[in-house]
């Protein structure tokens, strides 16, 4: 991507192999990975994707599907291997549903005029 693109999908995880992006309020260098929550099915518990090329970037990317595609093209060579995606699919979705509920009782209790959790 060339300096000052925006770019970024949804359920795509993404390695930085160069330049520099900044991405919720984060600056990341080359190495950087995200869009670790692209296992997820529910596009609600997902981190926003959108992204800003701060230099010249180059970034490898892997798309949901093709991910699972290949997790079911490894499941005789890599025995457990689902059950590892499965446990870490879970695990993530609840992380990411129980704080999306804080954040919205906390929204609620503000909205009411209390400051207790401020």
């Amino acid at each position: 991507h060339a300096q000052d693109d925006v770019f970024g999908t949804a359920q795509m995880l993404c390695i930085l192999s160069r330049g520099l992006v900044t991405r919720s309020l984060r600056l990341h260098s080359a190495g950087a990975v995200w869009g670790e929550d692209f296992v997820l099915s529910n596009v609600k518990l997902l981190e926003p994707s959108d992204c800003w090329a701060l230099t010249y970037v180059e970034v490898m990317s892997l798309r949901r599907s093709r991910f699972f595609q290949l997790v079911e093209e490894h499941d005789k060579s890599c025995p457990g291997l689902k059950r590892k995606v499965r446990w870490f699919v879970g695990w993530l979705a609840t992380q990411r549903a129980i704080l999306k509920e804080a954040k919205m009782r906390k929204y609620q209790l503000k909205m009411r005029g209390h400051s207790r959790l401020a």
